[in-house]
């Protein structure tokens, strides 16, 4: 018997992309299964609308979409991580850091200096994984300075 080895793709579209769409559906479900109260879910619900032309990275097993992340401009200098997200079953294969990887790369080639993220003090996976990739807890950033639930972060390029 031998064995398949999945190869992951990783293709450049925007917001808007139907791929994009459909997994930041199923981010919000998963987040709806983690944490969340009523008014925390209404309030971060209002910061992780897809802006239109938004960068966008989605990976593919075959032509199937596993993960995706987004980048926005946040200023001059920083751009933020949005949106990451992977497929339950293709988590632990390193999709997430491939993905952070481009972003990285992306954002330098833009001229940005830093990337900043925001996540919740529950998720202590994608707070362990930010850590572990090298970004540093900072001082919340706007939206996030009043929200007592939230942690930024930022990752020096």
């Amino acid at each position: 018997m031998t064995k398949h080895t999945t190869e992951i793709k990783i293709v450049k579209t925007n917001s808007e992309d139907e791929h994009f769409l459909y997994l930041c559906r199923l981010l919000d479900e998963d987040l709806d299964h983690q944490s969340y109260n009523e008014k925390d879910k209404e309030a971060y619900s209002l910061f992780n609308e897809p802006l239109k032309n938004q960068l966008v990275f989605i990976a593919y097993d075959q032509e199937q979409p596993i993960g995706c992340a987004s980048l926005k401009r946040f200023d001059q200098n920083h751009a933020e991580v949005k949106r990451v997200f992977v497929k339950n079953e293709y988590r632990s294969k390193k999709i997430s850091w491939q993905l952070i990887d481009i972003l990285a790369d992306e954002a330098k080639k833009q001229g940005f200096q830093r990337l900043i993220l925001e996540t919740d003090i529950y998720f202590f996976g994608a707070i362990k994984f930010y850590e572990k990739y090298g970004f540093t807890r900072i001082p919340n950033f706007p939206p996030y300075e009043e929200m007592e639930t939230s942690i930024c972060m930022e990752y020096e390029l």
